[in-house]
């Protein structure tokens, strides 16, 4: 970065602020992206609902993480 001119600086800080989300509003975009899922009733919606594992882990053991982070 030290080698970068302050116009190159600028435009990646412009480029970052403008098409990488972060924070808050990824959240957001992650849990309608979920409500979506489980709306349409598809595989991944209806795991996330019961709150199981969605990549197919299995759940005779093993299944507490994917139950947490589900709630």
């Amino acid at each position: 970065m030290k080698h970068f001119t302050t116009e190159i600086k600028n435009k990646i800080i412009t480029y970052v602020e403008t098409h990488i989300k972060n924070g808050d509003e990824l959240k957001q975009i992650l849990n309608r992206k979920k409500e979506h899922q489980i709306k349409i009733k598809c595989y991944k919606g209806q795991r996330a609902r019961f709150k199981l594992p969605t990549r197919g882990q299995r759940t005779h053991t093993n299944a507490k993480t994917a139950k947490n982070l589900n709630r």
